[in-house]
C-alpha cells in the first residue's frame, strides 16, 4: 500500500496491532459542510455516502499480520528491480 511518509510508522502499527488503520479524515473526502443553529452538518452525497461506508468496513478489517512481515519502503524503490527492496 502507499501512505504519506510521515503516516507510515503509524499505520505499520496500527495494522499489527489489530487496531483502525484510518488513512482519510472527513476533511479528504471532500465533503461539503453547512452551518445551522450553531450545528455543522456534513452534506454527503449518494456517491460518497457508498465510499464512506466501504471505507468504514476496510478499516475496522482485523488483517493479523505481525509487525515482523511489515516493511516500509520509498514508493519509487518498488520499481527499482524484481527482487523485494530489504
Amino acid at each position: 500500500m502507499v501512505s504519506d511518509g510521515g503516516l507510515a510508522e503509524k499505520l505499520v502499527d496500527d495494522i499489527a496491532n489489530d487496531r483502525n488503520a484510518r488513512g482519510k479524515t472527513p476533511k479528504d473526502y471532500r465533503v461539503d459542510t453547512e452551518a445551522r443553529g450553531g450545528n455543522k452538518y456534513w452534506l454527503v452525497t449518494d456517491k460518497r455516502l457508498e465510499t464512506l461506508k466501504r471505507d468504514a468496513l476496510w478499516e475496522a478489517y482485523r488483517l493479523g499480520i505481525p509487525r515482523s512481515n511489515i516493511h516500509i519502503v520509498k514508493a519509487e524503490q518498488m520499481f527499482e528491480t524484481a527482487s523485494f527492496p530489504q
